[in-house]
C-alpha cells in the first residue's frame, strides 16, 4: 500500500475549505467518474485544522482517503462555516466511496468538532478516533440507549 505521501492526490476548494484526497475519489465527487465501489480496509478521513494528521494515520495503518484543511487560521466568526463545510465534504466523501465504516479523526478547535457532530448526526458509518500516544478508536455508541437513558432520568425526576 503507497503512503498518504506517494499517494497521486488532486486538491479541490469545497466552500472555505480545501479537501486533498486520491484522484480517483476526486473524480468520483466531481461526477467525473463512477463512485468508488473497492472496499477500503480503515479508510480513514482527516480532519486537519490546526494541524497536519493524515501522515500520523497513514502511520498508525490507516488508508488515509481525504485530508480537510483550511488555507489560514480559522477566527471564531468563521467555525460554523468550517464546520458546515468539512461535514459537508465527509458526507459527500461517506457516499462516493461507499465505504462500511469511516473513520474520522479531528484535529480542530472543540467548536468546530462539536458543530460537526451535529451536522452529521448519528450516523452508523462513522467511527472517531482519539489520539492518546496514537490514534486509538472511541468504543460505539448507542443513540438508543442515551435517549432510553434520558427519559429515565426525566421520569425519575
Amino acid at each position: 500500500m503507497r503512503t498518504w505521501a506517494e499517494t497521486e492526490k488532486r486538491t479541490l476548494r469545497m466552500g472555505r475549505i480545501t479537501v486533498t484526497l486520491p484522484v480517483e475519489i476526486a473524480a468520483s465527487l466531481q461526477r467525473q467518474a463512477p463512485p468508488t465501489r473497492r472496499r477500503m480496509r480503515r479508510a480513514a478521513i482527516a480532519v486537519s485544522i490546526t494541524r497536519d494528521i493524515a501522515n500520523d494515520l497513514q502511520q498508525e495503518g490507516h488508508h488515509v482517503i481525504a485530508d480537510i484543511a483550511t488555507p489560514r487560521p480559522v477566527p471564531p466568526a468563521y467555525m460554523p462555516y468550517i464546520a458546515m463545510d468539512a461535514s459537508l465534504a465527509i458526507d459527500r466523501i461517506r457516499r462516493a466511496v461507499r465505504a462500511k465504516t469511516l473513520w474520522v479523526a479531528l484535529c480542530c478547535p472543540v467548536a468546530i468538532a462539536f458543530m460537526m457532530g451535529i451536522l452529521l448526526g448519528h450516523h452508523s458509518t462513522y467511527r472517531l478516533l482519539h489520539w492518546e500516544n496514537g490514534y486509538k478508536s472511541l468504543p460505539a455508541y448507542s443513540l438508543d440507549r442515551f435517549r432510553k437513558r434520558c427519559t429515565e432520568i426525566r421520569q425519575s425526576t
